[in-house]
């Protein structure tokens, strides 16, 4: 469970430039274009349900990964962090349900 919430949330992350956070957002989107992720429109879904699903500080520990051109994978795992506090495991699995809205086929492969 935890692979799929992290691929998911990853997809998520990269996908992010364009939406309602501006310049932020714009570049966690094109980065998620770039990288072939998905399409735009999916990737700005997916990024402005990352801006709703996260705290700013969250949402920000992200972009700055991705600015600095670091493994966005490893920032996310360290964001999930312990999936036994039910608080945490909670607004993971919002993000996840709110990602797979953006582009149900994100699910696919992960089974």
């Amino acid at each position: 469970m935890k692979k799929i919430l992290l691929a998911a949330v990853t997809v998520t992350f990269l996908a992010a430039c364009g939406s309602k956070g501006g310049g932020d957002s714009a570049l966690l989107v094109d980065k998620c274009v770039e990288d072939g992720e998905a399409d735009k429109e999916t990737c700005v879904c997916m990024v402005g349900a990352m801006e709703d699903n996260l705290d700013k500080k969250t949402f920000g520990k992200l972009v700055q990964a991705a600015k600095d051109g670091n493994d966005t994978d490893a920032v996310m795992e360290e964001l999930m962090g312990d999936m036994s506090d039910p608080e945490a495991m909670e607004k993971m699995m919002k993000l996840g349900m709110a990602v797979m809205k953006c582009d149900p086929s994100i699910m696919e492969g992960m089974q």
